[in-house]
């Protein structure tokens, strides 16, 4: 995963899928690779997953003219097309109400909810981090009996700079783990 973009242009979320000896698989896609665009402008994938269906799902960020940087999530078929039973057209992106909203981790549950996490920047400069965790129904939609309306903020304190989660997993009880660090 990761982006692809001409010089100066915008970027997109970019997949390859390789072969056990390391050739590009034909049947995803015709080539191999896949690339997805949200608003025409830039994205950057920062990590997938294959869910319990078999499907590829891809998470990051999509620059959205109306509201800068929003996670997003594309999720795609075995043979690399968009599911359009995830939000009619195979992605989805979730504000945090701040100006930068970066996913970086993505996981799913036993009942095929994904949960992705990331920061949430606000302020001038996004001068304040704070740890953003989203839950989607398998159909792209919000789980609203998460968090407040399917959204999870936490706050360190108001001067936290550069969050950055890297990754997260469920414990034994099944509660979840986010890490990262911040400064």
């Amino acid at each position: 995963i990761g982006e692809t973009s001409a010089r100066n242009q915008p970027q997109d979320f970019a997949i390859a899928r390789y072969l056990e000896d390391g050739s590009l698989d034909v049947l995803f896609d015709g080539d191999g690779r896949v690339t997805t665009d949200f608003f025409g402008e830039s994205e950057q994938a920062n990590d997938v997953l294959v869910d319990n269906n078999g499907q590829l799902v891809v998470i990051g960020s999509a620059s959205n003219p109306a509201t800068l940087y929003d996670f997003a999530i594309a999720r795609y078929n075995s043979d690399g097309s968009l599911d359009t039973s995830f939000d009619s057209d195979g992605k989805v992106t979730t504000d945090f109400e701040s100006d930068q909203d970066y996913a970086h981790a993505v996981l799913i549950d036993s009942q095929n909810r994904l949960i992705v996490a990331g920061d949430s920047e606000v302020g001038v400069g996004g001068n304040t981090s704070r740890i953003a965790i989203v839950r989607y129904n398998s159909d792209g939609s919000l789980d609203t009996s998460f968090g407040e309306g399917g959204k999870a903020i936490i706050t360190f304190s108001t001067s936290a700079h550069n969050i950055d989660v890297r990754d997260m997993a469920f414990d034994p009880d099944g509660k979840l783990v986010v890490t990262g660090h911040t400064d």
